[in-house]
């Protein structure tokens, strides 16, 4: 796909009188390079383990892998960029960070500008208002990287449909890259100067294909990247993978999540050429990093179940039978137990164990404050462990949850009749609107940014055997006591 976006921008320069003089074969070349080796850098488990590249190890006071992309990129304007995009939080993701570091490290010698490099595989633009050379640069990098429509996207929205047979809108690359270009535009500066341009454009042809990759990219990212098996999957990894990594940070004094692990620049590394493969052989083992979790993650039949199964489940369940109001609290609930769970449990786990150390650390915190708020929240908590501890006795299953969270879905369509498509249930025997079920289609009014899923486990493999999700939606609305303290 490189390749068709560099060949539709040299047509249209060396096509264009004025234009020509800005082509630049080893511009082109150095892109393509960038195209190539942009997701070299992927961390084993990709984008699950890749937020592990940004810990640090017993000694260092900095992220190291900035650190490092700075001293391989020795430039002062791209360090300028670089940190103001970290300061803001806009900065490229860790895996295309390791990219760049070990992309010129082990194929630097092919690379001629190594800075524009680099800012394609980032997206990290020049700050280019009057240089047109820059200009050019910054159309390249938008091509690859940019915060709407790329040849990433696109590659991994084909690649992911095929291989999860996930069958969405047809994206015709061919027809969308073949008609990319530059043009060249006059503007006036703050003081009224002219200067020229040169954008990035895509000719109307394109504009169908626009629309149609805007549409399958929501649809992934709505049913299958925040789909609860995937979230309750990649929540298995990351916890897994926390484990190898903390032992080898304790035994080693040595951070696995490394540019040095990646590649095999020193002998003396415990791993290197690091892949799935290596963790997966770590946590099968070595017994230091065994624990409930990891063996849930080795063992398939052993997962635990979400409670509803979409944002859908949820609305209609809860929102239609309790209200917005009873529903928003329950969220706001759930993301209190998640953020106690990861910050002050042991186990992110609620059962009896995670419940033992609620009560040990209200108590302590009893002792040592009188903060109402504080101790309110430790309240708020144990009530709602309670709660869910008589559900489960009532519904006959362990009591024993995860809590994850995913972002409801906002999208910018709203068309009315689909709006008013009817919707089945297979748990339910009531019919409802697409409306009732779904924010895809609702552009005017505020939603919830914010969403959970709750975890259970299952009695058996039967699933007669097994409470229904009507069994808990009663369950629920019967004897969960919804409390949030504002």
């Amino acid at each position: 796909m490189g390749e068709i976006v560099a060949n539709s921008i040299k047509q249209s320069l060396v096509e264009d009188n004025e234009l020509k003089q800005f082509y630049d074969q080893t511009l082109e070349a150095d892109f393509l390079l960038a195209c190539l080796l942009h997701d070299v850098g992927h961390s084993p488990f990709s984008h699950s383990g890749e937020a592990f590249y940004l810990t640090k190890d017993v000694s260092d006071t900095e992220i190291p892998l900035y650190n490092k992309l700075l001293q391989i990129i020795s430039d002062a304007s791209f360090k300028k960029d670089f940190n103001e995009t970290v300061n803001a939080k806009t900065n490229a993701a860790p895996h295309e960070i390791m990219s760049v570091c070990v992309g010129i490290k082990v194929f630097g010698k092919y690379i001629a500008d190594k800075v524009f490099f680099a800012r394609c595989i980032l997206g990290l633009k020049y700050k280019a208002k009057t240089n047109n050379r820059d200009q050019l640069k910054n159309a390249y990098i938008q091509f690859l990287n940019s915060s709407h429509i790329d040849v990433d996207k696109i590659d991994y929205l084909l690649r992911d449909s095929y291989v999860i047979g996930f069958d969405t809108v047809v994206i015709d690359y061919q027809r969308l890259l073949s008609n990319v270009g530059i043009k060249k535009i006059n503007e006036n500066d703050e003081n009224g100067n002219p200067y020229s341009q040169l954008i990035p454009v895509y000719k109307k042809n394109a504009i169908s294909v626009i629309e149609n990759v805007i549409y399958a990219h929501d649809s992934e990212k709505k049913w299958i990247q925040t789909h609860p098996v995937v979230l309750y999957e990649s929540f298995l990894i990351k916890y897994s993978i926390e484990r190898v990594r903390k032992y080898f940070l304790d035994k080693y004094k040595y951070n696995i999540f490394s540019f040095d692990s990646l590649i095999n620049d020193d002998v003396n590394n415990p791993i290197s050429y690091m892949a799935d493969d290596d963790l997966i052989y770590l946590m099968k083992n070595t017994k230091e990093i065994r624990d409930n979790l990891v063996d849930e993650y080795m063992n398939r039949n052993n997962r635990r179940h979400p409670v509803w199964k979409s944002e859908a489940d949820f609305k209609i369940l809860f929102e239609k039978t309790k209200g917005k109001e009873w529903t928003d609290k329950f969220s706001q609930t759930l993301k209190k137990v998640k953020k106690f769970l990861e910050e002050e449990c042991t186990v992110p786990i609620i059962d009896l164990n995670s419940l033992k150390e609620l009560k040990d650390i209200k108590r302590r915190v009893s002792e040592k404050t009188n903060e109402i708020a504080m101790i309110s929240r430790y309240d708020e908590i144990l009530d709602f462990f309670n709660d869910l501890e008589k559900i489960s006795k009532k519904l006959k299953i362990d009591f024993n949850y995860v809590v994850l969270d995913a972002y409801s879905f906002k999208s910018s369509f709203n068309k009315e009749a689909i709006k008013q498509l009817k919707i089945t249930f297979p748990s339910l025997s009531s019919v409802h609107d697409l409306k009732d079920a779904t924010n895809l289609l609702d552009s005017d009014n505020p939603t919830r940014k914010e969403f959970y899923y709750l975890y259970y486990k299952r009695n058996s493999k039967k699933d007669a055997e097994n409470p229904s999700l009507q069994d808990f939606a009663i369950a629920f609305s019967e004897n969960l006591n919804v409390k949030v303290i504002y």
